[in-house]
């Protein structure tokens, strides 16, 4: 992100700021069902859509049902994570040395606009 051209400085610190919030929350699981650390090189198409299922279902305080520990994104905000993430990817797969071969974000299934996260969940 800071080789970024075209983008003034606090874009850059909005990325930055996305990706330590959200994308830290990436998780990589193994067939196993094991749950690692997710880098570049092992994420898949996978993750990112259950990442961006969590994103829309929200995580409830297991202690409070009133409250919650990370709220619903609405879809808008999906699809602006979702597109900083499959540039970062794309950006991955140009790189020297090269780090990715493919872009585990294509074809992911996200939200409408316009629709809360129960009713896209549900079509």
């Amino acid at each position: 992100m800071d080789r970024l051209t075209g983008v003034d400085v606090r874009t850059r610190e909005d990325y930055h700021r996305e990706v330590r919030i959200h994308f830290s929350l990436l998780v990589r699981t193994r067939t196993d069902g094991v749950m690692m650390p997710a880098t570049i090189g092992n994420l898949t198409r996978e993750d990112v859509t259950d990442r961006v299922r969590a994103e829309q279902e929200g995580e409830p305080d297991p202690d409070d049902k009133k409250k919650w520990l990370r709220r619903k994104a609405d879809p808008k905000s999906i699809r602006n994570r979702h597109g900083l993430l499959y540039c970062i990817i794309e950006a991955s797969m140009e790189s020297t040395p090269q780090l990715r071969t493919t872009n585990c974000c294509k074809k992911t299934s996200l939200p409408r606009l316009g629709t809360t996260a129960s009713s896209a969940a549900s079509t």
